[in-house]
């Protein structure tokens, strides 16, 4: 039975979901109907939060093996988790059950990431809009940024050649151009060219404070997100959201300061220029 010869590992808020979705549309390439399955990080204590049970866990192998039941003559086979980045444990994991996977990162500049998870917190209804302790040094928030440890983990494991870094940045400002680049890492065909004008799970704030966030947590969750129409998608985000605002200008530069040790090392390890996550 067919298993991943690529897995889309992170960062979240990085990306991924676009990665996913027009990695979808590729006819050489098949993405698991489930994203964020997250089987090789469940029971992870890591990036468990205490008292909210993982979404979309798949537990067991025989379950694992049947997001790909559909494969036919695809060449590249994926799946998207980006709880797997930040988890320990997976990358043994990985490598265990899937010899000679390649590993998908997209990562994002740390200060805009931090700030996008806390508003889609605020979003969701499980965060104020005014969070003075939301970016404390040592929340899970700002540890999910310092990207150095996990992607070494992963560089140690795997090896230079086996995985492929996007950087949001860039897939921001030439979408084609990442994913022809992504497509030939993969092997398959490079000069297909995904529809990226659609952008998807794009940041927004409920239009109607607490009331609109319990109306979208529900329709916005893995659970019953991914199972609805694209023009039911349109019509929430029309009714119900609202672009997300940037990030102040001094919350910015203070994000920033906290990130530079951990992105300068994140730059000679991946072999990219990231001055510009430097200010």
């Amino acid at each position: 039975m067919p298993l991943p010869t690529f897995l889309i590992v992170g960062a979240a808020k990085a990306g991924t979901t676009s990665l996913w979705k027009y990695c979808d549309e590729h006819p050489q390439v098949f993405m698991s109907r489930i994203k964020e399955c997250n089987f090789f990080s469940f029971g992870d204590p890591v990036i468990e939060i205490p008292g909210r049970p993982p979404r979309f866990a798949v537990e067991t192998l025989e379950e694992y093996r049947k997001l790909f039941d559909d494969v036919r003559d695809e060449i590249a086979i994926g799946e998207a988790s980006p709880e797997y980045l930040r988890s320990p444990q997976a990358p043994g994991r990985i490598d265990a059950l899937l010899p000679g996977v390649k590993i998908v990162v997209s990562l994002r500049e740390p200060a805009s990431r931090a700030y996008s998870g806390y508003l889609m917190h605020v979003r969701q209804g499980r965060e104020s809009a005014n969070g003075d302790e939301a970016f404390a040094v040592r929340s899970r928030r700002i540890q999910y940024g310092m990207y150095f440890e996990p992607l070494k983990r992963y560089y140690d494991r795997f090896g230079r050649d086996r995985i492929h870094v996007c950087l949001l940045d860039d897939l921001t400002r030439d979408a084609a151009g990442v994913m022809a680049a992504l497509f030939r890492f993969l092997g398959v065909d490079d000069t297909f060219r995904p529809d990226v004008r659609k952008k998807h799970n794009v940041g927004s704030l409920a239009k109607a404070g607490w009331i609109g966030a319990r109306l979208v947590a529900p329709i916005s969750s893995r659970g019953l997100g991914q199972h609805l129409p694209e023009w039911a998608h349109r019509l929430g985000r029309r009714l119900l959201l609202r672009p997300t605002p940037g990030c102040p200008a001094e919350l910015r530069d203070r994000l920033r300061g906290i990130f530079r040790d951990d992105v300068l090392k994140v730059q000679d390890l991946i072999r990219r220029d990231l001055s510009a996550w430097l200010g």
